[in-house]
This record gives structure tokens, C-alpha cells and sequence, in this order.
């Protein structure tokens, strides 16, 4: 599994914009679960992306926390978590499972949460991009 902290400053304009913070870290993401759908193909995962102000940001960091370990508040977190695990975070569920798919190809659903909201999308893991 992946798990990072941005390097990004939390108080950079782009910790606060979703599709800007998708955009940063879309390809690390994509990158880290072609690596597990290699190994594991019927694998259900989801990419989690918090920014430190984010609604409902405590939730999400505590899951990041449970699989990674250290999931910092004072900046961007970024991770994989098995999607199971957000069956306890029903609105975080929702929105991954309504992620766009892309058809026959291993998709990763990405939950952003940011002060601005939550949004979803979906990472392609055959290329790189994404898809909202």
C-alpha cells in the first residue's frame, strides 16, 4: 500500500483545491495499485486524499493512520486503503462506489476531501490520468 504526506505546505493555495490536489498525486496513486492489482487482481481499493482542513478529515486520516500508520493533520495525506474499510464511513462509501469505470480497465476510486467538500473520481490504473 501507499501512504505519504505532500511535501506541499498545508497553507498552499492547491492543498485546498480538489481537482488541483487529484491532479498532484493521480499518477503516485495509479502507480501503487497497479502495483497491488498485480499481485492481487480482484482486489477493492480506494484512494483517499485530505487535506488538513478537510471536512471529515479526522475520519479519513484515522483510516489512513490504521493502515499506514502516522497520517499527520498539518498536511495533504495520501493513501490506498482497502474500500472495505470505508463501509464505515457511509457517505465516504457512497461516494467511492460511484466513482466513474473505465471498462475493462482496473480503476482505482479516489475520495478528495477537502475544506471545500468531498468529490470523487476515479484513476485508471492501466495508464495514467483520471477521470471525473
Amino acid at each position: 500500500m501507499v501512504f505519504f504526506r505532500s511535501k506541499r505546505p498545508a497553507r498552499s493555495p492547491a492543498a485546498h483545491d480538489p481537482a488541483q490536489l487529484l491532479r498532484q498525486h493521480a499518477d503516485a496513486l495509479a502507480d501503487a495499485a497497479r502495483g497491488i492489482f498485480d499481485r492481487m487482481p480482484d482486489a477493492r481499493l480506494c484512494g483517499i486524499v485530505v487535506a488538513p482542513d478537510a471536512a471529515g478529515g479526522d475520519e479519513l486520516r484515522a483510516l489512513l493512520a490504521e493502515c499506514h500508520g502516522d497520517a499527520d493533520p498539518t498536511h495533504v495525506c495520501v493513501g490506498i486503503v482497502p474500500l472495505a474499510m470505508l463501509d464505515a464511513l457511509v457517505h465516504h462509501a457512497t461516494f467511492a462506489a460511484a466513482a466513474p469505470q473505465t471498462p475493462g480497465v482496473p480503476t482505482l476510486p479516489v475520495v478528495v476531501a477537502t475544506a471545500a467538500g468531498t468529490r470523487v473520481a476515479s484513476v485508471p490504473c492501466a495508464r495514467t490520468g483520471f477521470a471525473e
